[in-house]
């Protein structure tokens, strides 16, 4: 019997080892994170593969830092893909999207007051004229 995750084309075997460890909606820290995961550089874009089978990650990879700090990446076949974000325990914020492992769309940065600071529109990867 298989199990599939929502958001998720692949499902993980009922009984599997992975089950319990890698399902599409990832938490931890960045140490068990390197327990779980390994990143190999593909072509110009960094791939996130489970380490036990060495297949690309799609889900959701959330990474508590041990001060409070939070990174939310979502992945594709093993490539950023959507909106990412970084947040700092002081409460500033990043957030990029991603069009499978290259950066596309809008990456904004707000400051601690929540308030705006930067912004900038990629287009596969390449900076384009808009900024603020």
């Amino acid at each position: 019997m298989g199990l599939v995750f929502s958001g998720c084309d692949e499902g993980v075997e009922e009984g599997s080892p992975l089950n319990n460890q890698v399902a599409n909606d990832w938490n931890g820290t960045l140490a068990e994170k390197e327990e779980i995961f390994i990143e190999n550089l593909e072509g110009n874009v960094t791939v996130l593969r489970i380490r036990d089978g060495n297949k690309p990650f799609t889900g959701k990879v959330t990474i508590h830092g041990s001060n409070g700090e939070q990174r939310v990446f979502r992945f594709r076949e093993g490539k950023k893909h959507g909106l990412c974000t970084i947040r700092d325990t002081a409460g500033a914020r990043t957030e990029t999207n991603y069009l499978l492992g290259v950066e596309h769309g809008l990456h904004v940065q707000f400051g601690r007051d929540g308030k705006e600071r930067f912004r900038w529109r990629y287009v596969n990867g390449k900076m384009t004229q808009d900024k603020k």
